[in-house]
């Protein structure tokens, strides 16, 4: 368990739990403590502190499965989930945030890594004591969106990979397809990851919320968290649309293609139909004798060359080939 005072009157420091007055707190401090859920007797020692009901201890200690908000007479606890890349793609890892006046708790089964670089943003940053405990835990779970943005990059990276090489021509149709399908898996992991929380910080940023907490200002900080949550589910639909426009491109560079060997194909039926049809009927026995001889073969010769560099000069022209 880890309990760390920001005090912008102070210094700011950690302190056993304890040894603090969570009652005593004053305007300008806020506490924030740290507790791994599947250490009973820290999430009991937190909870006896913090005055948290046996509900509460009791949804911490089993850990919840999905985003949720459970608000309390003197508290409110709110549950949401990390998103880390794994072997099957992405899984999601769960925090819970239960806030009260001048104090916020964070438990964990497992460790997120966006409470990690929060506290490193902010460690030695007096001025935090300032906050509410409602704008700290939307700070906090504004890191948590971050993550869901960050996993976005390495997809858009690889779309405009696949486009370079679709535009280059390396890349074969089998191997696309299976790269797009991927991506979309991908995106649509993530999205149904996310997507539960934005009904969840609408909730928070109701106006009521502050009848809670006096100090919490929801349509300040909760209210742009639901913003950039709504950003960050339209960055999600932008990128799928990405990966469609790639497999689009790709169908049409293809249908482009196949429109010119097309017109190849055409130009050479036309450029070989007349010689053919010449062929055939000076082959036929019911020919007079007069265009069996050798003046009418050479004059046939030369009519099929004309006709050939006829139409190549033309297809030519019309840029056919």
């Amino acid at each position: 368990m880890r309990a760390y005072l920001y005090d912008a009157s102070g210094v700011d420091r950690e302190h056993r739990l304890d040894a603090l007055s969570v009652g005593g707190l004053g305007d300008g401090q806020l506490l924030w403590v740290d507790v791994d859920a599947t250490a009973t007797d820290e999430l009991d020692a937190a909870a006896e502190a913090l005055g948290l009901d046996e509900e509460t201890v009791s949804a911490l200690s089993a850990g919840s499965r999905v985003p949720a908000l459970f608000v309390h007479q003197d508290y409110f606890h709110v549950a949401v989930t990390e998103v880390q890349p794994s072997s099957i793609g992405y899984r999601a890892v769960l925090l819970d945030c239960v806030a009260g006046h001048n104090w916020v708790l964070t438990s964990h089964h497992e460790q997120p890594e966006f409470p990690k670089s929060f506290d490193e943003r902010f460690r030695g940053e007096s001025n935090v004591g300032r906050f509410a405990s409602a704008d700290f835990v939307s700070a906090l779970l504004n890191e948590q969106l971050l993550t869901y943005d960050q996993q976005l990059d390495p997809i858009t990276n690889e779309i405009d990979h696949i486009e370079q090489l679709v535009l280059r021509d390396r890349i074969d149709e089998t191997r696309l397809l299976r790269q797009l399908v991927m991506l979309n898996q991908r995106i649509t992991r993530l999205r149904r990851l996310l997507s539960p929380h934005l009904a969840i910080y609408e909730r928070l940023a109701q106006p009521n919320l502050s009848q809670l907490l006096p100090e919490a200002s929801p349509e300040g900080s909760f209210r742009a968290l639901v913003n950039r949550l709504e950003r960050t589910l339209d960055n999600f639909d932008a990128t799928r649309q990405m990966a469609t426009g790639s497999l689009d491109l790709y169908t049409t560079l293809v249908a482009h293609g196949t429109n010119k060997v097309i017109k190849l194909l055409t130009v050479v039926s036309v450029t070989l139909l007349p010689a053919t049809f010449l062929t055939g009927l000076l082959g036929t026995d019911a020919l007079p004798h007069s265009l069996r001889t050798t003046t009418a073969f050479w004059v046939t010769v030369g009519l099929m060359l004309l006709l050939v560099t006829t139409t190549l000069t033309v297809a030519h022209r019309r840029d056919w080939i």
